[in-house]
């Protein structure tokens, strides 16, 4: 038995769609001055102007953000808006996380020589390529190589 006072069908879609239609507040944070990357390296984040990226960046170019590896330091141009700094955060983010990776990946492979690193080897190498690897290498999307080898 249905009470008389219980919303039709009709009601109840009405009261969702006004539901949906409400937007809530959009609220963007300012960013951070300091990310963790792991629980060893600490990216700091700093707002500056157009003018000073300008002396900061290389060749002068006018750049949104700048991820200086030497520092571990990201720079944002302060005048763009909320969005476009986070955006730009997130860009240079990815730089960090790469060559960081990356040059853990050297320092670890350096320190174990009796183990085998995964090397992303520059185009001028010994490396030869080809479409069909080598029966040790396939499946993998890499070349193995000593790391002795590589110190030499």
């Amino acid at each position: 038995m249905v009470a008389d006072n219980s919303p039709g069908n009709e009601q109840q879609a009405d009261a969702a769609n006004k539901i949906t239609d409400v937007e809530s507040p959009k609220v963007i944070h300012r960013l951070p001055r300091a990310i963790w990357l792991g629980k060893t390296v600490k990216v700091k984040v700093k707002l500056v102007t157009p003018e000073f990226m300008k002396t900061v960046a290389p060749g002068g170019h006018e750049l949104d953000g700048l991820w200086d590896d030497v520092n571990n330091l990201i720079y944002i141009d302060k005048t763009l808006s909320l969005r476009e700094q986070w955006e730009t955060l997130r860009h240079e983010l990815l730089h960090a996380i790469i060559d960081i990776d990356h040059e853990e990946r050297l320092e670890y492979s350096a320190s174990n020589t009796g183990l085998k690193a995964a090397v992303h080897a520059p185009s001028k190498t010994l490396v030869k390529t080809s479409c069909v690897p080598p029966a040790e290498v396939q499946g993998t999307a890499h070349a193995e190589v000593d790391a002795a080898e590589i110190a030499s």
